[in-house]
């Protein structure tokens, strides 16, 4: 085979394999985040679809509602007066799972509570004025 063959060869090739990387690189780019809100989405819709009774009674949300002390770290020095476990004793330490379905519509109200709470602190002046003639609506206080 001549120089010019392998060389056009070589040349369709690594021209075929740029257009293939970008083109990847554009599906994936554009699909990923798409593709990630879809099961948030599939869980919040079988949460608001599911009856209320099967939520996470509000006297068993306690141990989700703070975050977990985090674990100790065994390379360093305990303190006299540190909670923190480490191994074992911190994963027991820790609250059964429980299915995102019985604990989303708790985090919707809460969010609901906190935007309401947080509405009233609302005074922007300018800034206010531009986001609502671009669309934006705000919550009722």
């Amino acid at each position: 085979m001549d120089q010019g063959g392998l060389r056009s060869k070589f040349i369709l090739w690594s021209l075929t394999a740029w257009v293939l990387v970008k083109w990847h690189n554009i599906l994936v780019d554009n699909n990923y985040e798409r593709m990630k809100r879809l099961p948030a989405a599939c869980k919040i819709l079988v949460a608001v679809l599911q009856p209320r009774s099967w939520d996470l009674p509000l006297s068993k949300l306690g141990p989700y509602t703070t975050p977990p002390v985090p674990a100790a770290n065994p390379f360093l020095r305990k303190h006299a007066g540190s909670q923190a476990l480490g191994g074992r004793a911190w994963l027991k330490a820790q609250p059964t799972a429980v299915p995102a379905r019985r604990l989303i519509l708790h985090l919707l109200d809460a969010r609901r509570e906190a935007i309401s709470a947080l509405a009233v602190y609302r005074h922007w002046g300018k800034e206010e004025k531009m986001l609502i003639d671009l669309g934006a609506t705000f919550p009722a206080v």
